[in-house]
């Protein structure tokens, strides 16, 4: 994969699986990750560390949402671009 350096994703689902995974690969490419689930804080807190351990300048914050919801899904998008500034 190129280098995302400088870039931002949001990943839904990211305490797990291929949400998880994802998170890491983008991270360890050099891309900022915002990582959204309805996991526990302390789920996604450890996907973060992984993250930022990748590459330390990357960003890494998380929070958790109920995606089933419009409303928390606009709360999602507005926590990740006061945290990160942008989402590519």
């Amino acid at each position: 994969m190129a280098s995302l350096s400088g870039k931002v994703a949001l990943i839904t689902g990211a305490s797990r699986g291929i949400g998880r995974a994802t998170a890491l690969a983008l991270a360890g490419v050099g891309a900022s990750v915002y990582l959204a689930a309805d996991a526990t804080a302390e789920e996604l807190a450890a996907v973060a560390a992984e993250c930022r351990g990748r590459d330390r300048s990357v960003g890494a914050d998380h929070g958790l949402f109920e995606l089933g919801d419009a409303a928390e899904v606009q709360r999602m998008v507005d926590a990740a671009l006061a945290s990160l500034g942008r989402i590519d």
